[in-house]
């Protein structure tokens, strides 16, 4: 069970230091695979938490007329922290060689590492504020300092059932 001190820890405002911009070209704001791991240990101890990759699998991808155009690698995952369990999925696209239009081994083994390590960020995102989520709100402003830290869903429950605003 999560203790009031890993709540009061997953709700801190998230540093802005951790969070990297995307590269050129790519959309979103993220966080680092080292980063969420260290996190989750300072959290929830070495021993707290848990990952576990169920499935490796691959799809084409499609223009709008249904040429396959690429290749993704996709990892459904689950980590399980102090007994709360989540589950989601990540995705990687593979890398094709522009010599020959294949995509070797090593392209094939990077996507599935990548699609694990999406995988292992967007489970542990719903745990909240340390692990990303706001950064799926476009409407964050990262370097707002004084802005209180936003409640998560449990806390603000417990203080709805407890009478509290």
């Amino acid at each position: 069970m999560i203790n009031e001190s890993q709540h009061g820890m997953l709700n801190e405002r998230i540093d802005p230091a951790r969070v990297h911009e995307p590269p050129k070209g790519k959309f979103g704001h993220y966080l680092e695979s080292w980063d969420v791991i260290e996190t989750a240990n300072r959290i929830f101890g070495f021993d707290g938490w848990s990952f576990e990759v169920h499935s490796l699998d691959c799809a084409a991808t499609t223009d709008a007329n249904g040429t396959i155009n690429g290749q993704l690698a996709i990892a459904h995952c689950t980590v399980t922290a102090l007994g709360v369990s989540r589950r989601d999925v990540g995705t990687n696209a593979v890398s094709f060689r522009t010599s020959d239009g294949f995509a070797s081994p090593e392209a094939w083994a990077t996507a599935y590492k990548g699609a694990v390590s999406d995988a292992l960020k967007r489970c542990f995102r719903t745990f909240g504020e340390q692990f990303g989520n706001t950064l799926y709100n476009k409407d964050r402003d990262l370097d707002e300092d004084d802005a209180p830290p936003r409640q998560g869903l449990v806390a603000a429950a417990r203080e709805a059932v407890q009478g509290r605003p």
